[in-house]
């Protein structure tokens, strides 16, 4: 395990450097680690450097003092790069890791390559449902709401197929502390993004679970359009993780795009 600070946080990473080759990293979503990659680094790891890292208040990193926002986690994810003298990247951000991205590739277009934005948005939810999940949350503990977050992570084809699984996930999100839980949701709720998106000039892989419920399809779409080089790809049967649901599948889409920009 690896560990550094950052922002006078101590952030928790992994880095698997390979010599000669592009840099991939890879930012997660709300109530997980950066463990939802696993199969996807799998894949890729012979051909890329690998970047993880859990941002504040989630996995082994520092859980946040006071509001948390994107640009919190954003510099993090450069304070890291610094750090590991890393100059340019492919960046691939899932959920709020893709809100992440998209502010990082405005605020720093000199280090990003390639983008891939999947399952997100630069607007997602409302203040309203996201001030009512941080006060369910704060008065009851994520454990109250994890099956129905769990429900909208995966498609139901999933849930039924792979039952330990799915609970290990819940696992996952339960045990992520509720002030990183609760912080990171405010950074949700707080973020408008759409101008942003506007500044994005790298080639751009946008993608989808077909049966995604947190950002659906017509969300993501409707990004892909806001984004001057950008293409959409459908991961059929998946829900809000296809990293996790469809690794392969997920892995030769993020192959074909740094290969080829497809």
């Amino acid at each position: 395990m690896a560990f550094t600070r950052c922002n006078e946080h101590i952030i928790h990473y992994d880095y698997l450097p390979k010599e000669g080759a592009k840099t991939v990293v890879f930012v997660n979503s709300l109530g997980t680690d950066f463990r939802i990659w696993d199969a996807v680094v799998d894949q890729l790891k012979e051909h890329y450097a690998i970047l993880r890292f859990n941002k504040r208040g989630h996995g082994l990193s520092d859980v946040p003092e006071g509001p948390t926002d994107l640009k919190n986690y954003s510099d993090d994810l450069l304070c890291l790069l610094d750090q590991l003298n890393v100059e340019k990247i492919y960046l691939v951000g899932l959920s709020i890791g893709g809100m992440i991205s998209m502010l990082f590739t405005s605020l720093y277009p000199d280090r990003v390559e390639k983008l891939v934005l999947s399952d997100t948005a630069p607007v997602i939810g409302n203040e309203k449902d996201w001030n009512a999940r941080i006060r369910i949350i704060e008065a009851k503990g994520i454990d109250f709401l994890a099956k129905g977050i769990i429900e909208r992570w995966f498609a139901a084809s999933f849930i039924s197929q792979y039952p330990e699984a799915t609970k290990g996930y819940q696992n996952m999100l339960e045990r992520t502390t509720i002030i990183g839980y609760t912080a990171a949701c405010g950074a949700i709720r707080d973020a408008d993004l759409t101008e942003n998106l506007k500044s994005i000039l790298q080639p751009t892989l946008c993608i989808c679970g077909s049966e995604d419920q947190s950002t659906p399809t017509t969300l993501v779409k409707e990004m892909t359009r806001q984004i001057s080089n950008a293409t959409y790809y459908e991961i059929q049967a998946t829900g809000h993780l296809p990293c996790v649901e469809k690794p392969k599948k997920y892995s030769s889409i993020l192959l074909n795009f740094f290969e080829n920009g497809q």
